[in-house]
């Protein structure tokens, strides 16, 4: 029984050159070509091998180890997004306004000429005022003055002028015939113009003394954005230096820098978490502590997300953007 069984394992064994084909996976289901075109180009690739060995240079002329772990196209990105972080802090961080509204206008009555008898030729001006039915208009005119105080003042309209004084035009026809009578009435609306402020990310640090106490008597939700954006602003300050300390002053190994410097990077990630935070707190908003709406129109009568987002400007989304472009270099290392 013992020979049967070896003779059948003999029977299965295959050949050598089956077994080839089955380990090229196929690569060469036949008999495989000469790898090289001639004598000469064989001795010059074994000479050159042989050469390699003989300086213990074991690794492939093409190999992924020898490149350089931190280029220099990734230094200088790392370095701009330093100090991008870095400008940032003087660039406007939070911007508010006040939104003033100028004198309304009185309302301009225009009348058309009347026809007073039978010839349509003869005309004569009347003055609307002391008829009844202009009466009216005027109140309608006056009427739509008023409803026209909260609006802004839209492109044509009102407007102020360099000088200060107002500019006026027609905003609003109201035209009514009466009587043969055709009474047009000019209403201008209000003008209404925005005096903004705004702060640094160092101007905000700086200011913190008298405005702290107003933010801090709020609620919770504005409470922890201050606390988050405090942090950012500190991040601010701390990471290009910490950035540009790990890309240019860390000895050893390049390896052993560029472990060290992917590890520095990652922390760029927080300004990115802090906004992000910041936006979450938004949504659930708060009250104010002090008369906000009275102090900076732009800021309402409740702390919310268009809160949030109208006081934010463009200097924190520079640093925001300088700190991702470090975080996202330390990946790619």
């Amino acid at each position: 029984m013992t020979e049967e069984k070896k003779n059948l394992a003999a029977r299965k064994r295959i050949t050598e050159k089956e077994r080839f084909s089955f380990i090229g996976f196929d690569v060469f289901p036949k008999d495989p070509k000469e790898l090289f075109d001639s004598d000469a180009e064989k001795e010059k690739l074994l000479a050159n091998v042989r050469a390699r060995h003989d300086k213990h240079d074991h690794l492939r002329e093409s190999c992924t180890l020898l490149e350089e772990r931190v280029s220099f196209t990734d230094r200088i990105a790392v370095t701009v997004g330093a100090v991008m972080v870095f400008v940032a802090l003087f660039l406007p961080w939070y911007s508010v306004y006040n939104e003033i509204v100028e004198d309304t206008p009185v309302a301009q009555v225009v009348e058309k000429p009347v026809v007073t008898s039978d010839n349509p030729e003869e005309t004569t001006i009347e003055d609307g005022t002391a008829d009844p039915a202009a009466a009216a208009v005027s109140e309608e005119v006056s009427s739509a003055t008023e409803e026209t105080q909260a609006a802004d003042a839209p492109e044509g309209g009102q407007a102020a002028a360099d000088d200060g004084e107002p500019v006026y035009s027609p905003l609003t026809t109201i035209s009514e015939e009466l009587d043969g009578e055709l009474i047009t009435a000019l209403v201008a609306k209000k003008s209404i113009h925005r005096e903004y402020s705004s702060l640094s990310g160092i101007g905000g640090i700086i200011s913190f003394g008298s405005t702290g106490s107003y933010l801090f008597s709020s609620g919770i939700s504005l409470i922890l954005t201050v606390i988050l954006f405090i942090v950012y602003t500190l991040l601010c300050l701390g990471l290009p230096a910490y950035t540009l300390y790990g890309l240019y002053g860390i000895k050893g190994s390049p390896d052993e820098q560029a472990l060290v410097l992917k590890k520095l990077l990652r922390y760029n990630w927080l300004p990115l978490i802090l906004f992000l935070t910041g936006f979450t707190f938004a949504f659930f908003g708060s009250e104010y502590g002090f008369d906000a709406a009275g102090a900076f129109t732009s800021l309402g009568d409740s702390y919310g997300i268009g809160a949030y987002l109208s006081v934010i400007s463009p200097g924190v989304y520079v640093a925001l953007a300088g700190s991702i472009i470090c975080a996202a270099k330390g990946a790619e290392i």
